[in-house]
C-alpha cells in the first residue's frame, strides 16, 4: 500500500470516529433531557398520568407481538409497574388475541407475589373478579392462577405427586399419612408433607439420589424400599433420619456394609431384611443394638447362625422365614435364645431329629407349609410351652397327632389346612384348651367362625368362550393329576396353583392337550416358559412372575396359535417388549395384549404397537414409564374395541386421536386424571362400557359422558362426582348399570336419576 493511500484511509477513519462520538453525545443529551423533563413533569403535576397510561397500553399491545423479545420486555415492564398496571391488565384479558389475554393474567399473578410493594391485594382482587368472568376460558384460567397463589407448599407437593401417579393415603381428618412413589423426583417432594409418617419407594427408578433427598422428610417413621436401584451409599443416607423407627428392605440384597449403615439409624426399632448377602452381613446384625424386632427372610443358616442372632440380645421379637431346611438347620435354629416367630416351608427332608431339636426352640408362633411333620413328629411340639399360634398346611396329621398339643396352655390359635384332622379331633382340642380362641381345620372351624370345605385337587368349570373346560388346580401338580388332565378331551385353560408352581410343573404338562395356561408364581422363570415353546395348540397365556423377563420373548413369539397374551410384572425391558411386538406383528394373530406392572417398560418399547393390526383388546397398567403419548400408536389399531390404560396424567390431545376408533369399552385409571383431560370422550360415540374409577374427575366430567348415546355401563367409583353431576346423566337412554361407590352421590341423587328414567330400571351399586 502507498504512503499516500494509507494517509487517506487514516484520515477517513478519524472523521468517521469523530462523527460517531458526536452523535452518541447528542443521543445521551437527548435522553438526559427527556428524563429530566419527565421527572419535572411528575413533580409539578403535569400530564404524567396520561403518558403512563399510554405506555402501559402500548406494553399490553406488545404482548401480542410476533417478536419474543418484544413480548418479554413488555411483560416484565407491566409486572414492574405494579399497581399502576392492574386495571389495564384486567381489561387486557378481554383481548381477542389469546396470547395477549393469557399474558395479562400471568402478569397479574406475578404482581400478586410482589409483597414488598403492597400490590398483591389489588392484583388478587382483580383475579377474583376475573374468576367470575362470563368467558369460560378467562374464568378458568383466573381460577387456576388463584388456586396456585393460595396453595401451600404441601398443596403443591400433593398435586405434583398425584400428577406423577403416586398413591396417597389419607387419615380420618384428611391428613396424608402414607405415600407410595416410584421415582426420585417424587421422593424429593415428601419433605413438604408434614403429616406423612409412612412411605413406600418402589422400582428401579428409585436411586441413591432419591434416598439422599428423603433425608429432608424428617417426620417419616416408617419406610419400605422395594426393588430399588439403591447401593450402600444410598442406605448410608438413612443414618440422618433420626425419626425413622421401622424399615423394610425387600427385593434388594443388603451387604455387610449396608447392615453397618443401618446400625447407625439411631431411632430404628423394627427392621425387616428380605435378602441378606451372605453370612458376613448376618454377623454385623448384632451392631444394630437399638432395634426391638428383626425380620429375616430365608437367611443362610450356616454354622454360627444362632450365635450371631443371640448377640442381638436386645431383641424382644425375631421373625424368621426359611425354606428347604434339614435337620442340621433345625438344630442351629434350636440354639436361638430370642422369642421366635418361625415359618418353615418346602422342607420334606426334616426327620424326627430335626423336629426334636425344634421342640426346644423358644417358639411363640410356628407356621409349617409342605414339611414332613406327622403324628409322630407332633410329640416334639408338645414341649413348646410358649407357643401361642400354630399353622400347619399340607401334612399327614390326624386327630391323634393333634392330641399331643393338649398341654400347651398358652396356645390361642390353631389352623390346619389339607390335613386329616377331623372336626371331632378339633373339638377335643378346644375342650382340652379352654383358652383357645379358634381352631380352624380343612373341613371346618371350631370356634367363632367356620372354615371353608377343602376343594378337590382339580376343579373343573365351563369356559364360556370356547365351550370347553377350565381346570383349576387346588394343589401342587402331581403325576396323578397330570394323568387326569390327559384324559380330558376338550380342555381349554389350566390354572396352576398360585405362588408354589414351578418350572418343573410346566414341563410336566407337556403331554396335556390344552389351549390356555394361567401362571401366577414367582417360582416360574424363563426356563419354565421355554417348556411351552413346542406347543402348536396354545392360544392363551397369562404370566404373572417377577422371575420372568426378556429371555422368554423368543419362545412366546414362536407360538403359532397365540392370540391372547398377558404379561404381569416381571423383568421385561424396552428391548424385550419391542421384540415381542415385532414377533406378534409378523404372526398377525394376536387379539388381546396386556402388559402391566413392568417398571422398566417405557413409551420407547411401544413405538411399533400400531403394527398389531389384529389387536382387539389392549391393557397397559402400572407401567410408570408409559404415558398417554402411546396413544399415537394406539390410534393405528383399526380393530381395537377395548382399551384399559392407567397413567399419571392423560393429554387430552392424545386421547382425542382415539375418537376415530370403534371403541366399545374404555377404562382409564389414575389419580392424576381430571375433568379437563377427558373432554374428548364425548366423541367416542360407540362406547357401551366406561370406567373412570379411582380418577380425580368430578361433576364437570359428566358433561362429556352425557353425550354418549350408546353407553350401557358406567363405573365412577372412588371419584368426586356428586348429585349435581349425576343429574347430567338423565338423558342416557341406554344406561343400565351405574357404580358410584365411594363418591359424593347421595340417595336423593340416585332417586332423582331413577325418577328421570321411569321407562327403565338402572342398577345402581352405591355401597349403601
Amino acid at each position: 500500500m502507498s504512503r499516500k493511500l494509507y494517509d487517506r484511509l487514516a484520515l477517513l477513519t478519524l472523521v468517521v470516529s469523530v462523527s460517531f462520538i458526536g452523535s452518541l453525545i447528542c443521543d445521551v443529551a437527548d435522553v438526559s433531557a427527556q428524563t429530566t423533563d419527565r421527572e419535572s413533569s411528575k413533580t409539578n403535576g403535569g400530564d404524567s398520568d396520561l403518558q403512563s397510561r399510554s405506555e402501559i397500553a402500548q406494553a399490553i399491545s406488545d404482548l401480542g407481538s410476533n417478536q419474543f423479545q418484544q413480548r418479554q420486555t413488555a411483560f416484565r415492564a407491566l409486572v414492574a409497574s405494579g399497581k399502576d398496571a392492574i386495571d389495564a391488565l384486567e381489561q387486557g384479558t378481554n383481548s381477542a388475541d389469546l396470547e395477549s389475554s393469557s399474558r395479562c393474567l400471568e402478569a397479574l399473578a406475578e404482581i400478586c407475589q410482589d409483597k414488598e410493594k403492597n400490590n398483591s391485594d389489588a392484583a388478587l382482587a382483580a383475579l377474583r373478579r376475573l374468576a367470575t368472568h362470563p368467558t369460560g376460558r378467562i374464568a378458568n384460567l383466573a381460577a387456576s392462577k388463584l388456586k396456585n397463589l393460595t396453595m401451600t407448599d404441601e398443596d403443591r407437593a400433593v398435586e405434583a405427586l398425584i400428577q406423577a401417579g403416586a398413591r396417597i393415603h389419607r387419615g380420618t381428618k384428611d391428613e396424608i399419612f402414607s405415600v407410595s412413589v416410584a421415582r426420585d423426583r417424587e421422593v424429593a417432594k415428601l419433605s413438604r408433607l408434614p403429616s406423612l409418617r409412612s412411605a413406600t419407594l418402589t422400582g428401579v427408578e428409585i436411586t441413591d439420589a432419591g434416598l439422599k433427598s428423603l433425608v429432608n422428610a424428617r417426620q417419616l417413621t416408617h419406610l419400605q424400599l422395594m426393588n430399588c436401584s439403591v447401593t450402600n451409599e444410598g442406605l448410608h443416607s438413612l443414618t440422618e433420619m433420626a425419626s425413622l423407627d421401622n424399615l423394610t428392605v425387600h427385593k434388594m440384597r443388603v451387604t455387610a456394609a449396608g447392615v453397618r449403615h443401618l446400625a447407625k439409624i439411631s431411632g430404628l426399632r423394627s427392621l425387616a431384611l428380605y435378602e441378606l448377602d451372605g453370612s458376613e452381613a448376618l454377623e454385623y446384625l448384632s451392631e444394630i443394638r437399638q432395634i426391638d424386632k428383626l425380620t429375616l427372610n430365608d437367611p443362610e443358616i450356616a454354622i454360627g447362625f444362632s450365635s450371631w442372632i443371640n448377640q442381638c440380645s436386645h431383641l424382644s421379637e425375631l421373625d424368621l422365614s426359611v425354606k428347604r431346611i434339614q435337620d442340621h438347620d433345625c438344630q442351629e435354629l434350636a440354639e436361638i435364645k430370642i422369642p421366635l416367630d418361625l415359618r418353615i416351608s418346602l422342607s420334606p427332608d426334616i426327620t424326627a431329629e430335626g423336629w426334636k431339636a425344634l421342640g426346644q426352640a423358644p417358639l411363640v408362633d410356628l407356621s409349617l407349609f409342605k414339611t414332613s411333620i406327622d403324628d409322630a413328629s407332633m410329640t416334639f411340639l408338645a414341649s413348646l410351652g410358649e407357643l401361642t399360634r400354630l399353622y400347619i398346611s399340607d401334612a399327614q396329621i390326624t386327630d391323634r397327632g393333634l392330641g399331643h398339643l393338649e398341654g400347651l396352655n398358652k396356645l390361642r390359635y390353631v389352623t390346619l389346612r389339607d390335613t386329616d384332622v377331623t372336626e371331632k379331633g378339633a373339638a377335643r382340642l378346644q375342650e382340652a384348651l379352654p383358652q383357645l380362641a379358634r381352631v380352624t381345620t380343612s373341613k371346618g372351624g371350631v370356634g367363632p367362625v367356620g372354615a371353608v370345605l377343602p376343594p378337590a385337587a382339580i376343579g373343573f368349570t365351563n369356559n364360556p368362550v370356547s365351550g370347553g373346560k377350565n381346570a383349576h388346580l387346588r394343589a401342587e401338580l402331581t403325576n396323578e393329576m397330570v394323568e387326569k388332565l390327559k384324559k380330558e378331551t376338550d380342555l381349554s385353560t389350566v390354572f396352576l396353583l398360585r405362588d408354589v408352581s414351578t418350572d418343573e410343573h410346566l414341563k410336566m404338562l407337556k403331554g396335556v392337550q390344552l389351549k390356555g395356561i394361567f401362571i401366577d408364581s414367582d417360582k416360574v422363570t424363563d426356563a419354565g416358559i421355554h417348556a411351552l415353546g413346542e406347543r402348536v395348540d396354545l392360544e392363551s397365556i397369562y404370566i404373572k412372575s417377577e422371575s420372568v423377563g426378556d429371555e422368554c420373548i423368543k419362545t412366546l413369539t414362536q407360538l403359532a396359535s397365540l392370540s391372547n397374551l398377558q404379561l404381569i410384572g416381571g423383568r421385561f425391558t424396552d428391548d424385550g417388549i419391542r421384540s415381542l411386538i415385532e414377533g406378534l406383528a409378523t404372526k398377525g394373530k394376536i387379539t388381546l395384549l396386556n402388559v402391566s406392572g413392568c417398571p422398566r417398560v417405557t413409551n420407547a418399547s411401544l413405538k411399533e404397537l400400531g403394527s398389531l393390526k389384529s389387536l382387539q383388546m389392549l391393557t397397559l397398567r402400572e407401567n410408570p414409564g408409559v404415558t398417554s403419548e402411546v396413544f399415537e400408536q394406539v390410534k393405528k389399531l383399526d380393530s381395537l374395541t377395548t382399551l384399559t390404560f392407567e397413567g399419571s396424567v392423560i393429554d387430552k390431545n392424545y386421547l382425542d386421536q382415539l375418537s376415530a376408533l370403534n371403541l366399545t369399552r374404555l377404562s382409564l385409571f389414575g389419580p392424576g386424571i381430571t375433568d379437563a383431560m377427558i373432554e374428548p370422550i364425548s366423541k367416542f360415540q360407540k362406547l357401551k362400557w366406561l370406567s373412570l374409577a379411582t380418577t380425580s374427575i368430578g361433576d364437570d366430567a359428566m358433561d362429556a359422558i352425557s353425550k354418549l348415546p350408546a353407553l350401557k355401563s358406567l363405573i365412577l367409583a372412588d371419584t368426586a362426582v356428586s348429585d349435581e353431576g349425576l343429574a347430567k346423566l338423565n338423558g342416557l337412554a341406554n344406561l343400565h348399570y351405574l357404580n358410584i361407590e365411594s363418591t359424593r352421590v347421595t340417595q336423593t341423587g340416585i332417586d332423582r336419576l331413577q325418577e328421570a328414567t321411569p321407562d327403565k330400571k338402572i342398577t345402581v351399586q352405591s355401597g349403601r
